[in-house]
């Protein structure tokens, strides 16, 4: 399900505009997809969410969505990050990456800028340890 839609996109997050409403609406689907994946899938129903953690998931959802559309789109990320391919004897590399993040969140396959992860740092729901006061265990 979508954190976001046409209007929050485009009249509260004043995001770059897009004509073709089908590839915007499989951009939010991914985007919000992708901020699941992000907080490891912690948001749940964000009905149930403090409005501040879930205006900072919108607010994600939205900066993702525009980040897709400003850099080709949502497959365009997924082809950027192909660092080598090889069948049989042959093989090919691209040079620079391999070894090294460079910002890249390797259980999501994107790209994840640094100001996305500023977005989420206040809400708590990157946080993947165990609390100090949990009594589960």
């Amino acid at each position: 399900m979508p954190y976001i839609d046409l209007a929050y996109y485009l009249d509260d997050y004043k995001g770059k505009p897009i004509t073709d409403q089908n590839e915007l609406d499989r951009n939010i689907q991914r985007a919000s997809e992708y901020v699941d994946m992000i907080t490891n899938y912690q948001i749940g129903d964000i009905t149930k969410q403090p409005t501040f953690i879930v205006g900072q998931i919108k607010k994600a959802a939205a900066f993702l969505t525009e980040y897709f559309i400003i850099n080709g789109g949502y497959d365009t990320q997924l082809q950027d990050n192909v660092n080598s391919i090889s069948i049989d004897d042959f093989s090919y590399s691209t040079g620079g990456r391999k070894g090294s993040n460079n910002g890249q969140n390797n259980s999501t396959g994107i790209n994840i800028p640094t100001e996305l992860l500023n977005i989420l740092v206040p809400t708590g729901l990157l946080y993947a340890g165990i609390s100090v006061g949990d009594s589960s265990w």
